[in-house]
C-alpha cells in the first residue's frame, strides 16, 4: 500500500466514523492515476498504465465513494477539472492578447480523456456528481483563465479563483445550504 493509499483509507474511515460530519465532498485528479500525465504528449492521450492497474485504481475510487455513502454521508463527487496542456506559467507567457481568454485543451480532447472513466465509474447510489467541465469549457475549448485571471495555479490544480466557481456549483447541489466548515 502506498503512503497516499494509506492516508486515504484512514481519512475515509475517520470521516465515516464521525456522526457530526454529514456531508463529504470528494475530488481527485483521477485521470492522472488512470492514464498518466498529458504533459509532453498532448494532443495525444497518455496511456502510461496497464489495464489491470487502471481497474484497481478505479475500484479504489469506487470504494471510497461507496464506503462514505454506506456510512450515511451525503457524498458529492466533484469530477476532475480539465487539465492544461502545459503549466499555467507557460500558457500565460505565450498569451499575447490580454483581452482574450487564456486557452487550455480542446473540449473534444477532454471528452476523449474522460471516456473510460464515464463508461466504467458506476457511481454508487446516493452520490451526487458535479462536473466542472461546463465551468471551464465551452462547446469547443477549455480555458485556463479569462480577464487576466488564471483559473489554475499549475497544470491541474485550480486556483482559488477557479475553485470559487466549482464551490458555487457544489453549494447549488447541496440545495443552497452552506455547510458549517468550522465544525470540529
Amino acid at each position: 500500500e502506498t503512503l497516499c493509499g494509506r492516508w486515504t483509507r484512514e481519512a475515509v474511515a475517520h470521516l465515516a466514523a464521525r456522526p457530526e460530519i454529514d456531508t463529504v465532498v470528494v475530488s481527485y485528479r483521477i485521470l492522472y492515476d488512470l492514464f498518466g500525465s498529458p504533459a509532453g504528449v498532448y494532443p495525444d492521450l497518455p496511456d502510461e498504465f496497464r489495464p489491470h492497474e487502471r481497474e484497481a485504481t478505479l475500484a479504489q475510487y469506487r470504494k471510497i465513494l461507496g464506503d462514505l455513502a454506506a456510512a450515511g454521508k451525503r457524498v458529492v463527487l466533484v469530477l476532475q477539472s480539465p487539465e492544461l496542456p502545459r503549466s499555467i506559467e507557460e500558457l500565460a507567457m505565450r498569451h499575447t492578447d490580454s483581452d482574450a481568454p487564456l486557452l487550455g485543451i480542446t473540449r473534444s480532447w477532454w471528452k476523449a480523456r474522460n471516456t473510460y472513466l464515464r463508461r466504467e465509474l458506476e457511481v454508487p447510489e446516493g452520490v451526487t456528481v458535479v462536473d466542472p467541465t461546463g465551468i471551464f469549457c465551452d462547446e469547443i475549448q477549455c480555458y485556463a483563465g479569462d480577464g487576466g485571471i488564471a483559473y489554475y495555479y499549475d497544470d491541474n490544480h485550480i486556483s482559488m479563483y477557479g475553485a470559487r466557481f466549482v464551490a458555487e456549483r457544489v453549494v447549488d447541489v447541496l440545495g443552497g445550504i452552506r455547510p458549517d466548515v468550522t465544525a470540529p
